[in-house]
């Protein structure tokens, strides 16, 4: 299938249309963050959220995004990152979205999530609503649960309990809110994104995945839309974490340590306390989400959460430097770690460049094996260090 053509870009929220290069140089130099600190966190989770295939990252294609500001639409998953921190260098730790689920939440080895756990002892409510057995488990963790086996009834569940916890006396416990997603992820829909430049006689999964993306795009427009609805004061009090737990794979021959299946959206929102639209080109992991979430709110960091703490990122009132690492992701026998600038395969021990080489066509392993020496070491121990 030809490459859809760009389109007119007028509508689509200032910002979210220009290649990565140039969204990654818009976030520097942000103002300090005012004192309104978040009180409720809701973290959503999206099963086969593609990077590539986001509006966000320059995608051509109303994925993630509506043209139609005129019927108020605030809330689709471009405008959601605009009006908070996207972190564009964002890797799953798996393509799997169970184990990737296990690592954000701290729940590795079967045990309870550390990050509900880690909640609920501050004093906080905790609660999961997912779609799909794949988060079942996970969701068991916290303190309410419950487990569709579609995304709208999930949807319509943590609203209801939302809606309870908003008409409460102002005296009620804050809560950690996880809503989790199965879509969009193969078996994809029958539908196809309406294209005119698209041919009917060459549809392909990418045109499948797109329509299903697009579909739970109005959904999490929806949701986010009534949470605000609601209680417009609790909601800008809200903590809204949005994060894809790996790409879906839309063709056989795509590698499963590819950045199409690992490089995932991740976006912190809370206008409150995060002033300006910010993207950030630093490398982070999904297992930084419960060590950042943990610091904001000043609760104390179990150690069930492998991951540092990003909000030395976007936070000027963090004095700390970042803690520089690389993003590691492991597929059965295989894993790989990725830097800013390299990208290492194992157990082949295959090196790329890809700041200088991004489609990774030259293998440089032989001209560098201090960094293939580093990278594994740091992959080992889990150890920082300044990218090469």
């Amino acid at each position: 299938m030809s490459e859809p053509a760009a389109r007119s870009t007028e509508s689509r929220p200032a910002g979210l249309v220009v290649p990565l290069a140039a969204l990654l140089a818009w976030g520097c130099g942000a103002a300090p963050r005012p004192g309104t600190p978040p009180r409720d966190v809701v973290l959503l989770t999206i099963e086969g959220l593609r990077a590539d295939h986001c509006g966000m990252f320059g995608y051509p294609r109303e994925t993630t995004f509506e043209r139609r500001p005129e019927e108020g639409i605030r809330h689709d998953l471009d405008r959601v990152a605009q009006a908070g921190v996207l972190l564009a260098g964002a890797f799953a730790p798996s393509p799997r979205a169970r184990e990737s689920l296990s690592i954000l939440l701290g729940a590795a080895g079967g045990g309870a999530p550390a990050l509900a756990s880690a909640f609920a002892a501050a004093g906080f409510e905790t609660a999961a609503f997912c779609t799909g057995e794949e988060a079942a488990g996970l969701a068991a963790g916290f303190s309410a649960s419950q487990v569709e086996a579609e995304d709208r009834a999930t949807l319509g569940a943590a609203h209801l309990w939302v809606r309870e916890r908003r008409q409460r006396p102002a005296g009620r416990p804050p809560f950690l809110l996880w809503v989790h997603l199965a879509r969009p992820a193969p078996p994809l829909g029958d539908e196809v994104l309406a294209d005119p430049y698209l041919d009917p006689e060459r549809v392909v999964s990418a045109d499948h995945y797109d329509a299903d993306l697009r579909a739970t795009n109005a959904l999490v427009r929806s949701f986010v839309g009534v949470l605000e609805v609601l209680d417009p004061a609790a909601f800008g009090r809200t903590l809204l974490v949005v994060a894809g737990t790996q790409g879906a794979a839309l063709d056989p021959a795509e590698d499963e340590l590819s950045d199409a299946l690992l490089h995932v959206p991740l976006v912190f929102r809370h206008p409150q306390s995060l002033t300006g639209s910010r993207v950030l080109e630093e490398v982070v992991e999904l297992a930084d989400v419960g060590p950042t979430l943990c610091e904001w709110l000043e609760i104390a960091l179990p150690p069930g959460l492998r991951g540092r703490s990003l909000l030395a990122l976007f936070d000027s009132h963090v004095e700390r430097e970042l803690e520089h690492r690389p993003a590691l992701a492991v597929a059965g026998e295989r894993w790989t770690v990725r830097s800013a600038r390299w990208r290492l395969f194992e157990p082949e021990g295959a090196l790329y460049d890809v700041e200088r080489d991004p489609a990774m066509e030259s293998e440089v392993s032989a001209q560098h094996p201090d960094v293939v020496a580093r990278l594994r070491a740091q992959a080992a121990g889990r150890g920082s260090g300044e990218d090469g």
